[in-house]
């Protein structure tokens, strides 16, 4: 996402090491001049007081007439570094910039990136690693442009602030989803009506009547005999994750659990996806109806990115969600951060409260 161009601020000033080493001399030069009124200490004083106000007048300069342009991703992941286009702008005519550190507002003294000159009248770009370690939508860091230049003995930066949001997903992570088999009520969820099947079963004789399409030919090749591949039906391929986003007050670690919770949805529903499943997301706050392939993955982040507790007051019970959210013949599968509903089977039968516990990273 490109951001608008901005200007920055004065964000401070700091005297270096080397820095206060020169002003230190400047203090004794003082005591040393009037205590002996040698002139020529009155020289060397008025050089290193020169010295110093050149270097602070410097940086200053090197800072005047810079803009920044920030182009980030969309989305990315909680915890996963991203790059991010900065595009520094000199509009001064005739004199560069030199010697210019970019750091993050929020880690100052890191620097994350380095420019040894911007000419005048150009642009520069370069590239720098951010990573966002919260679930939800957040402006970017503000970034800072800080130079010593030209002698190291006083530090000035600017900093430029932009408003643009950059959506972050909770982390996703590979799982087995063979477990939603074992959850109670599995085997009443309902299958679905086609008579062919879609998983395979067995190998048998061809009997008048089959579909040759379903016919192995390699294999009734080395047989000598018609050889089809029989087939199975499946549970449905429709899956509904119903997470619970209501707020448990006399839980302390509420926020860690329910924040585990949206990762395990997040999982488990991309996860299902990439299988060719039709998946559907819905909370107390949000509802992404059933939908398959990688636009259906893209609406599932963008919904749990944003999603966030609510107040116990006004949340509606996960079983008056399933009923009000019922997709026919989706199996629907609750996601609570109570522990004590984990395992549990929904009083419509049709629904059952996964236990994370059992969930198995590959």
């Amino acid at each position: 996402m490109i951001m608008q161009e901005v200007r920055g601020r004065r964000a401070g000033v700091r005297i270096l090491p080397a820095g206060w080493i020169f002003i230190l001399t400047a203090i004794l030069l003082i005591f040393a001049a009037l205590n002996t009124g040698i002139n020529l200490l009155f020289i060397v004083l008025g050089g290193v007081i020169s010295f110093i106000i050149l270097s602070s007048v410097l940086a200053v300069w090197s800072l005047h007439g810079l803009t920044m342009r920030r182009e980030s991703p969309h989305a990315v992941q909680r915890g996963e570094p991203f790059l991010v286009e900065v595009r520094i702008g000199n509009s001064k005519w005739i004199t560069p910039s030199l010697s210019l550190r970019v750091e993050s507002a929020g880690s100052r003294g890191t620097m994350i990136g380095y420019v040894m000159q911007a000419p005048a009248r150009r642009t520069i770009t370069l590239s720098v690693t951010q990573t966002l370690s919260r679930r939800g939508v957040h402006a970017l860091p503000p970034f800072d442009l800080a130079t010593s230049f030209p002698f190291g003995l006083i530090e000035h930066r600017r900093r430029f602030t932009d408003n643009t949001e950059v959506v972050v997903y909770p982390k996703v992570r590979a799982v087995r989803v063979n477990l939603l088999d074992r959850l109670p009520g599995a085997a009443a969820s309902p299958r679905t009506a086609d008579p062919n099947g879609d998983e395979f079963f067995a190998l048998r004789e061809y009997l008048p009547g089959d579909d040759l399409r379903r016919i192995v030919w390699r294999i009734s090749a080395r047989l000598g005999v018609w050889v089809v591949r029989e087939l199975t039906q499946h549970h449905s391929r429709d899956v509904v994750f119903l997470l619970d986003a209501c707020v448990l007050p006399g839980m302390p670690d509420f926020e860690e659990r329910f924040e585990d919770a949206v990762e395990w949805t997040a999982s488990l529903a991309i996860t299902l996806l990439k299988r060719q499943h039709n998946v559907g997301v819905v909370s107390q706050q949000y509802a992404v109806k059933p939908g398959e392939g990688t636009g259906q993955e893209r609406r599932v982040l963008e919904m749990l990115a944003r999603v966030e507790p609510i107040s116990g007051d006004i949340c509606e019970h996960l079983e008056t969600l399933a009923r009000r959210h019922d997709a026919g013949a989706a199996r629907m599968i609750c996601i609570s951060p109570n522990p004590d509903l984990w395992g549990r089977i929904g009083a419509s039968q049709r629904t059952a409260y996964l236990d994370p516990r059992e969930i198995v990273h590959v």
